[in-house]
C-alpha cells in the first residue's frame, strides 16, 4: 500500500464541470467514510481494480476522475481513458472498503504536468502527495454528504424530502446551485460534461451580522418606540465551491471592494505572500483572514436580484412577522409587497483563511467563461476551511445543496423563509439552535 505523507500544504482545485447522473451500478456501505482534512482538502483512499490503495482528492468541482500512474523516476505517459472499477476506502489504518463503482470511466493523466514530480495537495505549510482526483463524473450518481467537523463522507441514492420538508427540518436548502457545462479536450478527444459546477452568493463583512432581535418591530404597547432601520451591509461576492482546496481563493479586486467597506482591514500591499498548490501547480498570492462571511442562495423572482448581502437582510427581516408593515422599515420585497420569500443563509463567524490572487488566474478565467451568463462574475473559490463547522450535502439527483451548522459556537443556520405561515417552524429551529449554543457556553464556563 502506498501512503505518502510529505509535509507542506497545497491547495487542490481542478477547474471542473461534470457528467450527470447515470444508471451505472454502485455498491455503497451504509457506514460513513473517514476523510482526511489535515492538509486542507478532502483526501481519502481509493483503488483502481486490484491495484494499490492510494491517496486521492475528492473534488466536487472537478469534471473527471483521475488515477495517475506516474511515479518518480518514470517517464510521463500520454493521457488515456480507461473503464475501471473504483473502490473507495476510508482514510483509516487499516483502510476499509466502503464504496465500489464498477464500470467507471477514469483518466490516467498527470494533472501537474509538465512536472516530473508527484502531484501534491494542500498549502505551503502541509502538502500531501496525491495519486488521483475523484470528480463529479462519479459523485453526481449519488447524493454526497460531507460532515466536516467529524471528517466523514457518506453517499446516498438521493436526499429524501421536498425543499419545504427539508426547510422545516432546519436545513438551509439552496435550490439550483449548479451551472456550467462544456467540453474538455484530453489527448485529442473531446469529453463532454454537464452543468454541475456548484457556486453560491457570499456576503463578506467586517463586523458580525446584526442579530435578529434588532429587527423586531416596535412594541405595540409603546407606539413611540424607535424603529430600528437596518439595511444590507457587506460586500457581495460569487464563489464556486471546491472540496479540493483548504483556504478560500479571492481575487484582488474583490478584496479591495471588501477593504473599502469597513475599517481595520489590512491594505493589500501589506499582506504577506503565500501560495497554494493546485493539481496543475503552484498558485501565488497574499495571505489574509476575513472575520465574517455568510453564504446565501436566491429564490428566483422573489429575490428580485437583491444580491447576497441584501438577501441575507431579507432572510432576517422576513423572519419577523409583519415587520414590513411598520412605518419606516426598509422592506426588501419587490413590487412594494409586505412579505416575500427569502433564500437560505449560513452565517460564519470564525476567521476565514483567504489567499488573494490575481483575477487573471487561468482557473478563474475558465470558470467565468463557463458559468456566464447564469452566474454573476466569479470572485473566487470557497474552500474547505470556511466549511469546517458544517454538514454539507450535494443532492445532485434533486439539484439542491443542503447545509446545516454542526458546530454552533461560530455558525448559524438560516433556513429559507417560504411564507409567513412557516415562521413558527423556523422559530422552533432558531430556539433549538440557541438552546444548544447556550448549553455549550455553560459547559465552557464550567471548565476550571
Amino acid at each position: 500500500m502506498m501512503r505518502p505523507r510529505d509535509l507542506g500544504i497545497t491547495v487542490v482545485c481542478l477547474a471542473a464541470i461534470a457528467g450527470g447522473c447515470d444508471d451505472q451500478p454502485k455498491v455503497i456501505d451504509p457506514f460513513p467514510i473517514a476523510i482526511d482534512q489535515t492538509a486542507g482538502p478532502v483526501i481519502l483512499q481509493a483503488q483502481e481494480r486490484d491495484g494499490e490503495v492510494l491517496d486521492i482528492v475528492v473534488d466536487v468541482l472537478s469534471p473527471i476522475t483521475i488515477f495517475d500512474s506516474f511515479r518518480a523516476g518514470n517517464a510521463i505517459q500520454e493521457p488515456k481513458r480507461r473503464l475501471v472499477e473504483v473502490t473507495l476506502y476510508g482514510a483509516s489504518d487499516p483502510p476499509i472498503p466502503r464504496v465500489r463503482f464498477p464500470q467507471t470511466a477514469a483518466y490516467d493523466l498527470h494533472s501537474c504536468a509538465p512536472s516530473e514530480e508527484l502531484c501534491v495537495a494542500g498549502n505551503q505549510d502541509s502538502t500531501r502527495s496525491i495519486f488521483g482526483i475523484l470528480g463529479f463524473d462519479i459523485l453526481t450518481r449519488t447524493s454526497v454528504r460531507f460532515t466536516f467537523p467529524t471528517s466523514e463522507l457518506r453517499f446516498f441514492p438521493d436526499t429524501a424530502g421536498t425543499t419545504n420538508e427539508r426547510t422545516a427540518a432546519c436545513d438551509a436548502v439552496f435550490d439550483s446551485p449548479f451551472a456550467g457545462g462544456g467540453t474538455l479536450l484530453i489527448a485529442g478527444s473531446e469529453v463532454r460534461y454537464g452543468a454541475w459546477r456548484p457556486s453560491l452568493g457570499v456576503c463578506l463583512h467586517t463586523e458580525p451580522i446584526i442579530p435578529p432581535e434588532v429587527l423586531e418591530a416596535p412594541d405595540p404597547d409603546n407606539p413611540d418606540a424607535e424603529i430600528v432601520r437596518v439595511g444590507a451591509v457587506g460586500t457581495d461576492l460569487q464563489l464556486a465551491i471546491s472540496t479540493a482546496i483548504g483556504p478560500t481563493l479571492l481575487t484582488e479586486e474583490a478584496y479591495l471592494r471588501y477593504a473599502s467597506s469597513g475599517e481595520d482591514v489590512p491594505e493589500l500591499e501589506t499582506l504577506e505572500s503565500g501560495a497554494v498548490f493546485l493539481p496543475s501547480g503552484r498558485v501565488l498570492g497574499r495571505v489574509a483572514q476575513v472575520p465574517f462571511m455568510a453564504l446565501t442562495g436566491d429564490v428566483g423572482a422573489d429575490s428580485d436580484g437583491r444580491g447576497p448581502c441584501r438577501e441575507l437582510y431579507a432572510n432576517a427581516r422576513m423572519r419577523v412577522l409583519r415587520s414590513c408593515l411598520q412605518d419606516g422599515v426598509d422592506c426588501p420585497c419587490p413590487d412594494n409587497e409586505n412579505t416575500c420569500k427569502a433564500a437560505a443563509a449560513i452565517e460564519l463567524s470564525h476567521p476565514i483563511d483567504v489567499l488573494i490572487v490575481n483575477s487573471g488566474l487561468p482557473l478563474l478565467q475558465a470558470l467565468r467563461d463557463e458559468l456566464r451568463p447564469k452566474v454573476p462574475e466569479l470572485d473566487g473559490v470557497l474552500g474547505v476551511q470556511a466549511l469546517k463547522n458544517l454538514r454539507v450535502e450535494f443532492d445532485f439527483p434533486n439539484k439542491r445543496l443542503h447545509m446545516r451548522c454542526e458546530e454552533l459556537a461560530e455558525c448559524t443556520t438560516r433556513p429559507q423563509v417560504r411564507s409567513q405561515s412557516t415562521l413558527s417552524s423556523l422559530q422552533e429551529c432558531q430556539r433549538a439552535e440557541e438552546a444548544i449554543r447556550d448549553s455549550l457556553e455553560q459547559d465552557r464556563g464550567a471548565v476550571p
